[in-house]
């Protein structure tokens, strides 16, 4: 045997593993594998072309693995998918529900008179046991309705009504509406049916029932200091649509 033999010899067999692999083996461009390299662990990757492996690396810090390795360059999120978390903008593409507490409560208190003793204030509420405590509805963001409040001559007369916090007064059925009075009952807010709430019939002028004058005008009445904004009735209108929740 030759010198250049012996030493071509000695460095195949260096490498126990795989120091090529067949050139029409397709793999992964860039992906990386274990072999063998001298009784310790190396890798080899994947040529560019996507057929064959490289020459075993014994190289230092070269270890592969029994299972294939990404590719670093390759993208680990799609960035304009909005459900990905690595998205920096949140934006998960659900639609945003309105706050109850900050959002709807401060446009039914400014728009709806909650603090005019001529619209809808508690002055105006007085619930009756006879209903099933339903009343004029109070958008005063307050318990009410276990007394009257005015005039003043019977104002702290108990109605034998407990105090409902206004959340709870939205669901009840407007006394406009009443079965009683052979009425279809609808609720002020129905959730998830906007058309069909009673608060949304007022706003615009849907008068076919309810014993509601045909020629009555919208609730919050047209002009300052009542007027809806499109903001502020889409708001509304999202948070029924999203189930009327107490958040």
């Amino acid at each position: 045997m030759s010198m250049r033999t012996s030493i071509v010899f000695l460095i195949l067999a260096a490498c126990s593993g795989p120091a090529a692999s067949d050139s029409n083996e397709p793999c992964v461009p860039g992906q990386s594998r274990a072999c063998e390299c001298d009784d310790e662990s190396g890798a080899q990757v994947c040529e560019p072309d996507g057929f064959g492996y490289g020459v075993c690396s014994c190289e230092p810090g070269a270890e592969g693995s029994s299972s294939a390795t990404q590719d670093s360059s390759a993208p680990t999120s799609d960035p304009s998918d909005p459900s990905d978390p690595s998205d920096p903008t949140g934006d998960t593409g659900d639609p945003v529900i309105p706050s109850f507490a900050q959002d709807i409560v401060p446009i039914l208190v400014d728009s709806c008179g909650a603090n005019d003793g001529a619209c809808h204030s508690r002055n105006a509420y007085a619930a009756s046991a006879d209903f099933d405590c339903r009343g004029w509805l109070a958008f005063e963001d307050a318990p009410l309705g276990s007394q009257l409040y005015a005039p003043d001559d019977v104002a702290g007369t108990p109605t034998g009504c407990p105090d409902y916090p206004l959340y709870d007064r939205l669901f009840m059925v407007a006394w406009q509406c009443a079965p009683e009075q052979g009425e279809p009952a609808y609720p002020y807010v129905i959730p998830g049916d906007v058309a069909g709430s009673f608060i949304f019939r007022k706003i615009d002028a849907d008068y076919g029932e309810c014993g509601v004058p045909p020629d009555s005008q919208p609730m919050p009445p047209p002009g300052e200091p009542w007027e809806l904004s499109a903001e502020q009735r889409d708001t509304l209108a999202a948070w029924i649509a999203a189930g009327a929740p107490n958040n």
